[in-house]
């Protein structure tokens, strides 16, 4: 890997201008970019259920080669730059976004099972999306949880932190669909796990709802205090005007 990137000088310039641009973009790679292939795939999903196949087939495709470079890229990251993907990973604000590798996952799955009908498919994305919720929720918010050095409540929290309830909702979704798929008694444990992450889901969202509401009063205390300090300044300064008067 390292030959390819590392271009000796015998190297057209143009080509390592392209390579150096190539790994800066690996290096910067944001990892909520499988965002594109949640949208993407729910587009897809919307125009099956539509009947719009020139819609939902194309995109469905076009789903499947984005999740593929996408994890393409971020392998590279993970192996050319661990310490920029291991620094995100426990990062408030980039942290959350490895979330829609999950969401990316499972909706992908959907689109196999409800588009192209493949349940092996379906069920293989299914589990690197269980596997990878398993290992981001309890690295994420352990690794914020114990960091020493923490950001301000205004500075730490922001709506990406939502994207695990997203994340934890495909999982229940794709579970319903692989469920009625199966035969007993593996579709009332399958169900009975789709119904659980759906729960988890929720506590998630009321738990992200209320620290927002702890932010905003947080934020409104905040405001009154500065408004109080600049009226007393105000009336300081008016008050040294009259007297000098």
């Amino acid at each position: 890997m390292n030959r390819v990137m590392n271009l000796d000088d015998s190297t057209p310039r143009s080509t390592r201008a392209v390579a150096s641009s190539l790994k800066d973009e690996v290096r910067d790679l944001s990892p909520a970019y499988f965002a594109m292939v949640m949208a993407t795939g729910i587009v897809s999903i919307a125009g099956h259920l539509l009947g719009m196949r020139l819609v939902a087939i194309p995109l469905f495709w076009l789903n499947i080669a984005a999740y593929v470079v996408l994890w393409v890229l971020s392998v590279l990251r993970l192996i050319l730059y661990p310490h920029q993907f291991l620094g995100d990973l426990i990062d408030h604000q980039r942290g959350p976004g490895f979330f829609t590798v999950v969401a990316a996952s499972c909706i992908l799955g959907s689109q196999f099972m409800l588009i192209s009908g493949s349940l092996r498919l379906a069920v293989s994305l299914w589990i690197v999306g269980i596997v990878l919720w398993l290992g981001l929720t309890y690295t994420i918010f352990t690794a914020f949880t114990i960091k020493e050095i923490k950001p301000p409540l205004d500075e730490g929290i922001s709506g990406a932190w939502l994207l695990a309830v997203v994340a934890t909702q495909s999982i229940a979704v794709l579970s319903a669909l692989i469920a009625s798929h199966w035969q007993q008694p593996f579709r009332l444990e399958t169900n009975f796990f789709a119904l659980s992450m759906w729960l988890w889901g929720g506590m998630l969202y009321i738990w992200n709802y209320f620290i927002y509401i702890a932010l905003l009063a947080w934020l409104a205390a905040f405001a009154g205090l500065l408004f109080r300090l600049g009226g007393g300044l105000l009336g300081f300064v008016h008050k040294r005007g009259r007297l000098a008067v």
